[in-house]
């Protein structure tokens, strides 16, 4: 489906049986129109990188059963509608490196500063949970592509967590205050930079309510 920029089904897309498939790179690149939602069963070595790169209306949470590949490189890079919380994509490695490749993962996506939060924290403590020593160590020393994502100082002490103990590299990202909203029933913010809270855009100082569940 490389560049099928018209794309957007079939309709049974996200049911279809791919657990013989070992590569699924560049398969829905440049497609702009598809925005269908995935269920599939991703196994051993299955390699997605550049997989979303360019479909700038995609923006479906990851429902995958995925195990054991090191490579998402570039997997939503310029996919400028992709806001997905990403904590619950476990990223490991079978090809024996001790090394799980990230960059340009999220390049100029449109991932907002609330699941940049979400992303590194759900990883964090699948890591943090996640034993042998050897596995450990095979999430060690990764480069995350994160061009023109915000942050605020709470992803940032997160992020912190990843440079420190894990020696992960974050090239591109931006420490921006107040960029983000976490769960509360109401906010007041003296606003500099817009963000996204309660699914609307703020871009004027108030108090904000919180009408959604499970928001953050």
């Amino acid at each position: 489906f490389y560049n099928c920029t018209s794309l957007n089904g079939p309709s049974n897309i996200g049911s279809w049986n791919v657990s013989q498939s070992n590569s699924f790179s560049h398969i829905f690149a440049g497609a702009t129109s598809f925005n269908q939602p995935i269920y599939w069963n991703i196994y051993s070595e299955a390699g997605v990188s550049y997989m979303f790169a360019g479909a700038t209306s995609f923006n479906q949470p990851i429902y995958w059963s995925f195990n054991n590949s090191g490579n998402a490189v570039g997997m939503f890079q310029g996919a400028t509608s992709f806001d997905q919380n990403m904590g619950n994509y476990h990223i490991r490695n079978a090809l024996g490196d001790n090394t799980i490749y990230l960059n340009n993962m999220f390049d100029n996506s449109g991932m907002s500063c609330q699941n940049y939060y979400n992303t590194l924290l759900g990883w964090k403590n699948f890591y943090i949970a996640s034993g042998p020593i050897s596995f450990q160590n095979q999430t060690n020393n990764a480069t995350l592509g994160v061009l023109n994502i915000n942050l605020d100082s709470t992803t940032l002490a997160l992020r912190d967590y990843f440079t420190s103990i894990k020696n992960w590299t974050f090239l591109g990202d931006s420490l921006i205050n107040n960029c983000c909203a976490y769960a509360t029933n109401t906010i007041t913010v003296s606003v500099c930079d817009s963000f996204i809270f309660n699914n609307q855009t703020l871009s004027s100082s108030g108090t904000y309510y919180d009408t959604l569940v499970n928001f953050y």
